[in-house]
């Protein structure tokens, strides 16, 4: 019986089957080399956009990068024949190439066609509404056009859709809020309640934007029933204070706290507990020396203070507004146990200047804790600070103290 003979499986190497091989290899390879080199090009196409179109030297949307960064370096290399041709040739790699539009829609601006560079600039916006070049161009444009709605609205897409795009923006929609029909239609816009809105509005509270023309803001927005964060409040009265605009302070803050009478103190019993208070509220001057809080007990408020043997200093305060006149200030305290040289005392100072009077706050054993004086104030003493202040104490203990209510009002 003849049996055929089994053989174990083994690589025949033959020249053909090595250079087969030999050449799968090599193209994994070079697959691989291009798959590692257009992914490092897509990486550097920002930062270094001439390595990457040496990597990828295909790729529309990186030669378009090439040629816009040319005029960012030098806006003039627009109506370069070079940069036109990165451009043109983008767009026979990639017809989507954004970047590579927006180099000829400014080439074209560069040569007065505006006519050829609007067209250009709104079918770059057709294929992408999140290049921000494109936007600030048609941004521009409407600007130019004297199309208030259409700028804001152009405004509104590139904030919802750029994150660089506030720190462009900001700066210079802030500088037109002084201008009505500016604010009126950005007022509109804001009452759509964008995602920008909050951010825009703290950024014109604290920036060095004309404070008057930001209470105006606030104050449209307030009528048409947008709410201004605490904080922004208080920065623009704030800032006006701060530049001597003192008259329109108080009348936006009149505004924010309705039926107040400039002649009197504000919240006798400390009760508004406001997170944001500006200089016309109560303000606790709490460091390191004096601490000081507004509590409540019971449902009662009232201002809680303390300070260490041998240290004193202010406590609270309030910006007044008041006319020229006599007044007088009513109080109730508790916890006050001082000999009546160191016992706390509110003092009336013009803003910035001169020292009206103090009005000492005896022990509480004294009188019930109730207390008065009065005040004068002269013509030319506009603005006032009253503020209460304890004196450096001998007790081991320091001081301490709760003032329940207090009032400054016209003497009777």
């Amino acid at each position: 019986m003849i049996v055929a003979k089994r053989h174990s499986p083994s690589f025949r190497r033959s020249p053909g089957n090595w250079a087969v091989r030999g050449g799968l290899t090599l193209l994994a390879f070079a697959l691989g080399y291009q798959s590692v080199a257009y992914s490092l090009a897509l990486t550097a196409q920002n930062t270094n956009p001439v390595f990457a179109n040496k990597l990828a030297p295909g790729n529309g949307r990186i030669t378009a990068t090439l040629a816009m960064t040319k005029i960012a370096a030098d806006r003039s290399a627009g109506t370069r024949s070079d940069v036109i041709r990165l451009a043109k040739q983008a767009l026979l790699q990639d017809p989507t190439a954004v970047r590579a539009i927006t180099v000829l829609g400014l080439q074209a601006q560069l040569h007065d066609d505006t006519a050829r560079a609007r067209l250009l600039f709104d079918y770059a916006n057709t294929l992408s509404r999140r290049d921000l070049q494109v936007q600030l161009w048609t941004i521009e444009d409407a600007i130019a056009r004297g199309d208030i709605p259409r700028t804001l609205h152009e405004y509104d897409v590139a904030l919802r859709t750029s994150k660089a795009a506030p720190d462009v923006l900001f700066p210079v929609l802030s500088g037109a809020i002084s201008e009505d029909e500016v604010r009126r239609n950005l007022v509109m816009l804001l009452a759509k309640r964008p995602q920008w809105g909050g951010e825009f509005v703290t950024y014109v509270a604290n920036a060095g934007v004309d404070p008057k023309s930001v209470v105006s803001l606030f104050a449209d927005l307030h009528r048409s029933r947008i709410t201004v964060p605490a904080d922004d409040e208080r920065a623009a009265i704030t800032r006006l204070i701060q530049a001597n605009d003192t008259i329109l302070a108080w009348d936006y803050y009149s505004r924010l706290r309705p039926s107040l009478d400039r002649r009197s103190s504000r919240d006798p019993q400390f009760a508004m507990h406001l997170e944001a208070p500006t200089p016309f509220d109560w303000v606790v001057t709490n460091d390191a020396s004096v601490s000081a809080s507004i509590d409540i007990e019971a449902g009662k408020s009232y201002l809680d203070f303390a300070a260490p043997s041998s240290v004193g200093g202010s406590v609270v305060r309030q910006m007044q507004f008041l006319p020229p006149g006599r007044y007088q200030i009513d109080g109730l305290s508790r916890g006050i146990d001082q000999p009546s040289d160191s016992t706390p005392y509110w003092s009336l100072s013009c803003w910035r200047g001169q020292e009206l009077g103090r009005v000492a706050v005896p022990a509480s054993v004294t009188a019930k804790g109730r207390f008065s004086g009065m005040f004068s104030v002269p013509a030319d003493c506009p603005v006032q600070m009253l503020t209460l202040f304890v004196r450096a104490s001998d007790a081991v203990g320091g001081i301490s103290g709760q003032i329940d209510q207090v009032r400054l009002k016209p003497a009777s």
